[in-house]
């Protein structure tokens, strides 16, 4: 009897040391698990306050800079999430899984935001490409005044869509970092009395975030007002070369000096002499009988008429009479004359004019 007693004794101290190495054992392991979720929750919130700190103060940073601190803190967050999966791989550890959950959410809001700050960009630098492309562009010719114009409205729609796009990237990182910090408070809840103390960062800098993201509205209407203001005053230019006859003439106004060297007999040559290549049209005479007239609408003008002469001045005839006028049958001579014939031909016209 004594045997059997001491034998239980024995068996029940067995399985009381067994059960207390056990019991020893997964507290150690869950102690083990909570200071690894801690320690990598800590490097988190050390990339997280990097990342929110640069994105307020994103004025200070270059895009590229922005853009680089956002790979580097999405590539150590995709470490800390492996990491964070191999710890008690196969058990159901509330914590952890809540703390995947949240580290995910995360990374989805760091993409979000770097497209964010990608589509910022964007607006940047095309905003600033129209305008130098813009400016650097000359005077158009009359007839390239349309051509200018929806070249303006071209850039102004790229503008506009690049803002648009911004606009929906800044809506998109704002939904992403209120789905961060439902995984932040659902973080916290299942960390309570656990020993795991998760940071609140998100929470915290939420009116922060907000008004950083009411800048791009802001940023993208502001570049929208300067293409729109730019386009206003193309369309006001355009508006003033098609209102003065002198922009109709193509190239450019010659120099005052070979004006005044021109033969007024050499000019009659050309014009119903020798050479005679405007009389056909204009008539021997430059009243705009020529034999050729009655195939025009409108007929050729006539020189001699004053009030009938729309462009008076010796530079506008020079233009015409090289370069041509758009929209008009009047092509130029620019291959069959030289400036001095030409010039002489402007000479010639001022005593048609005058007789």
């Amino acid at each position: 009897m004594k045997r059997v007693i001491i034998g239980t004794a024995v068996l029940v101290l067995i399985v009381a040391i067994v059960a207390g190495q056990r019991l020893w054992q997964e507290r150690q392991q869950v102690a083990t698990a909570k200071a690894a979720i801690q320690k990598i929750l800590d490097q988190d919130a050390g990339y997280t306050e990097t990342l929110l700190k640069s994105d307020v103060d994103s004025e200070s940073l270059s895009y590229k800079e922005v853009f680089d601190l956002c790979d580097k803190v999405l590539n150590a967050r995709t470490d800390l999430l492996v990491q964070l999966r191999a710890i008690n791989p196969g058990e159901n550890v509330p914590v952890k899984e809540q703390a995947v959950a949240f580290l995910a959410a995360e990374n989805d809001w760091t993409r979000a935001i770097k497209k964010y700050f990608e589509a910022r960009s964007d607006v940047a630098t095309k905003s600033a490409q129209i305008a130098e492309r813009l400016l650097a562009m000359p005077e158009p010719a009359y007839s390239e005044i349309d051509a200018y114009v929806v070249r303006v409205n071209t850039g102004l729609d790229e503008i506009r869509t690049a803002a648009d796009k911004l606009k929906n990237m800044a809506a998109d990182a704002s939904r992403h970092y209120g789905r961060v910090i439902s995984a932040e408070v659902a973080l916290s809840m299942a960390s309570e009395g656990r020993g795991v103390r998760p940071s609140s960062f998100y929470l915290a800098s939420k009116p922060k975030m907000d008004t950083s993201m009411a800048r791009a509205n802001e940023f993208a209407t502001a570049d929208m007002a300067r293409m729109t203001e730019m386009k206003t005053k193309v369309e006001q230019r355009a508006e003033l070369i098609k209102q003065n006859p002198s922009a109709k003439l193509r190239g450019p106004a010659p120099d005052p000096s070979l004006l005044r060297q021109g033969s007024v007999n050499l000019g009659r040559d050309l014009f119903s002499g020798t050479y005679g290549v405007c009389f056909s049209c204009h008539g021997p005479g430059g009243q705009g009988n020529g034999e050729a007239a009655g195939r025009f609408n409108p007929p050729p003008t006539d020189l001699t008429n004053p009030a009938a002469l729309k462009y008076k001045s010796a530079g506008d005839r020079f233009r015409i009479i090289k370069y041509g006028v758009a929209g008009t049958v009047h092509g130029g001579l620019e291959k069959q004359l030289n400036d001095y014939q030409i010039a002489s031909l402007v000479a010639y016209l001022r005593v048609l004019e005058r007789n």
